[in-house]
């Protein structure tokens, strides 16, 4: 990626605003999870276990970026200019996404593989534990993915948090609040982390009373 677009990528996450979004919905996505599981062993219950989760992170994910962007709109243009990404139409970001999700997928599945195996040779505590490191694992891979391809120090310790996160929740949660706490500590980590950098930025740049005098730059988008 060469500098230009990578400025451009930056702006995105230079108030911190994105990574507040995020852990809104890493929590609401675990509340939610965690609501489903109370349900009673009904057809019903099943169903959503089933087929509703991918439309639930389809709607987190949507809202996120509602809540991004109506975010940026009264904090970081007012301030600093306007910045237009250029957006693919939704079957193309579809298609984008697809891959990244089977990934994701496949690493879970794996993970879970080897917890299975884990527990046969080890026994339950071992495999519970290291259940949720890989699964933290996961979340922190693409945390340090997005750290240096956009040149972001601060996701290389979101990236420490998630393996944190995924061994406190092997050890001392126990089912059925573990996803619910997973995602809560992720969350939290990634809510904190976007609140200290909003910080930052505030004290950084100054509002402008008037219409913002930033030029519009077009980049492509995530």
């Amino acid at each position: 990626m060469n500098t230009v677009k990578k400025r451009v990528y930056q702006y995105w996450f230079v108030d911190g605003i994105y990574e507040i979004g995020f852990g809104c919905g890493l929590a609401l996505f675990g509340a939610t999870y965690y609501g489903i599981a109370q349900l009673q062993p009904t057809g019903l219950r099943q169903i959503l276990m089933g087929f509703g989760y991918p439309f639930l992170v389809l709607g987190v994910m949507w809202g996120v970026g509602k809540l991004v962007r109506w975010m940026k709109h009264r904090i970081t243009y007012p301030r600093s200019g306007y910045v237009g990404y250029h957006r693919d139409p939704w079957r193309n970001q579809v298609k984008k996404r697809l891959p990244r999700m089977a990934l994701a997928l496949f690493l879970i599945l794996a993970a879970n593989a080897t917890a299975a195996l884990c527990a046969e040779r080890w026994g339950t505590t071992t495999a519970n534990l290291v259940t949720w490191v890989l699964f933290g694992t996961v979340f922190a891979g693409a945390a340090f993915w997005l750290g240096l391809r956009f040149g972001l120090k601060r996701y290389y310790v979101l990236a420490v948090h998630h393996i944190l996160a995924g061994a406190v929740t092997g050890v001392w949660v126990g089912e059925p609040h573990q996803m619910l706490a997973f995602m809560l500590l992720a969350g939290i980590g990634w809510t904190l982390s976007g609140l200290a950098t909003l910080l930052v930025y505030l004290r950084r740049t100054a509002k402008d009373k008037g219409e913002a005098d930033g030029e519009t730059i077009t980049g492509t988008d995530l």
